[in-house]
């Protein structure tokens, strides 16, 4: 009726709270009209990226708010100076500052939802101005290294679905912004895959040593910069004997000399269309 398995709504009952279902003299739980509206209301405020911890107090006030500016973020936030936290981190370039910002943040908002709809867009604008000044590629590099962290944090913290199965990315030597990267490992991780990435700009042959050493269902790579039209021929051989698929993604100049083994995604989709091509490939 509601699409959400037992467990976990034995998980919102014991561990939140957040819903208490009468029990029969046998001990089944019996789910009232009132119950399934209140597991609906759960599950929309999940999806705007409210924390669990947060939902009972939001579900109790006299009215649930209504969605506002993003379908990410609760009304309630209108009242939370996030915007001004994190742009005075940012201007500032201080780590303090954006601590502070996002453990405000953590308060209302799943950690995933910060990094998706709050660091990664500041840090996209930052690109577009970083050649207009030093100061400002300063900020790029230092709020791109922040993010890194956060998002190793955070993919180390969530707990792997039983099974899931292992993707291994990496940005591809000469690139040297491996922002992209951390950013898709997010998605990947939310479809329900395991990501494996590297932190810094890597050479093909270390990423074919580690689809073989970890057993990867999909090599994804990364390469936003033009590639030398030389980089796969010593590989041709070993990339069309393998019975992964490979996929590399970025800008459309890498198209042309790609081997016919090496799917090929264009950096302009999101990371989340990315990351639902990355899983049926892997599932196909």
């Amino acid at each position: 009726m509601t699409g959400i398995n037992p467990i976990t709504l034995r998980a919102w009952e014991r561990r939140y709270g957040l819903i208490q279902p009468v029990r029969t003299e046998s001990g089944h739980r019996l789910y009232s009209k009132r119950d399934v509206e209140r597991i609906q209301q759960i599950i929309t405020l999940c999806d705007q990226g409210v924390a669990l911890a947060k939902v009972a107090s939001l579900l109790d006030s006299p009215t649930t708010p209504p969605l506002v500016s993003s379908p990410h973020t609760p009304s309630v936030l209108k009242d939370v100076p996030l915007d001004g936290l994190l742009s005075s981190a940012v201007e500032q370039i201080d780590d303090i500052e954006l601590e502070r910002f996002y453990r405000t943040a953590l308060d209302w908002l799943a950690p995933q939802t910060i990094l998706i709809d709050w660091l990664y867009p500041a840090a996209e604008r930052l690109a577009q101005l970083r050649q207009q000044s030093s100061l400002d590629e300063l900020r790029y590099h230092w709020l791109a290294s922040q993010l890194q962290h956060l998002t190793l944090d955070w993919l180390s913290k969530l707990p792997m679905q039983p099974g899931a199965q292992t993707v291994v990315i990496g940005t591809l030597v000469p690139d040297r912004d491996t922002l992209a990267t951390h950013r898709l490992a997010i998605e990947i991780k939310l479809a329900g895959l395991a990501p494996r990435i590297f932190a810094q700009p890597t050479s093909l042959e270390t990423l074919l040593t580690a689809q073989q050493h970890w057993h990867g269902k999909a090599l994804v790579l990364i390469a936003k910069s033009k590639l030398p039209t030389s980089i796969f021929d010593p590989y041709t051989q070993a990339l069309a004997a393998m019975d992964t698929p490979i996929i590399l993604i970025g800008s459309k100049d890498n198209q042309r000399n790609l081997p016919p083994s090496v799917q090929f995604l264009t950096q302009e989709l999101p990371p989340v269309e990315h990351a639902r091509h990355i899983l049926q490939a892997v599932r196909h």
